[in-house]
């Protein structure tokens, strides 16, 4: 869902310069997953950027139930850019 977002919300709304970044590490039993796109200019800082809609409300539910006290996903929004960064502890 995170990169679904970034195509949904950033890239396919920007017709110029758009792009999607997808970054995933391994080191010893740390996971961390990084998506990061272009944030459209005409598009304002909605209140749900750090929270999430249904589709990061329900990512976070499953992470809770799949991974419980082993995860971290953050949200960063910024006028250009937007980031979502999950890490999870394996």
């Amino acid at each position: 869902s995170l990169v679904e977002n970034a195509f949904k919300h950033g890239a396919s709304k920007s017709r110029e310069k758009a792009f999607v970044r997808v970054e995933a590490h391994l080191q010893d039993s740390c996971f961390t997953f990084r998506v990061i796109n272009s944030v459209p200019p005409a598009v304002s800082s909605p209140s749900h950027c750090t929270t999430g809609g249904v589709g990061i409300v329900n990512t976070r539910k499953r992470l809770d139930l799949l991974y419980p006290q082993k995860h971290h996903l953050t949200l960063i929004p910024d006028e250009h850019l937007f980031t979502a960064e999950l890490t999870l502890n394996l």
